[in-house]
């Protein structure tokens, strides 16, 4: 259907954009949230402007309550729609123009959401290793991915047929 094709490139979009503009150097710290700018002294709060990330900043969420329902929707929605995709394929298993964005919406639902849940809980969460590679610090790379699944699946939407 063309609404979850849209959905699709949409989503995968604005999650790439948020999880690549959001994402900073956490170290070996283990409970450092996973978009929050506290340390970066150029991007937080002694900065003087009242934002966050540049994210923020460039779609208006100035206060936390803010990024916490704007994670939440986008990250529902991408699973959402990601699990659409994959269990109802438009013209049989498209790799470019069901896998690859669906696979592409569920990292991002992933990240999107353990960061809200991260952000969200009082005591420190311990991760996985192999989770915490991967999510949170591959997020600016998954967000490249995420913007390109997107790109790809705008320019060849029934592409490699299986």
């Amino acid at each position: 259907m063309i609404q979850f094709y849209l959905l699709s490139v949409l989503l995968n979009l604005l999650a790439g954009f948020y999880m690549l503009f959001s994402a900073h150097d956490t170290g070996n710290d283990a409970t450092a949230p996973l978009d929050s700018d506290e340390d970066n002294p150029a991007i937080g709060a002694d900065s003087g402007n009242k934002g966050g990330s540049l994210f923020s900043r460039i779609f208006g969420i100035s206060s936390n309550s803010d990024d916490r329902l704007f994670r939440i929707v986008v990250g529902g929605l991408s699973f959402l729609i990601a699990m659409i995709k994959l269990f109802s394929p438009v013209r049989g298993i498209v790799i470019i123009g069901d896998f690859l964005p669906a696979i592409a919406g569920l990292f991002a639902a992933a990240n999107i959401l353990l960061g809200y849940y991260m952000n969200s809980v009082s005591s420190s969460v311990n991760l996985p290793p192999f989770i915490r590679k991967i999510l949170i610090d591959g997020q600016k790379f998954i967000g490249i991915f995420c913007i390109a699944a997107a790109i790809l699946h705008f320019l060849f939407p029934y592409s490699a047929v299986l």
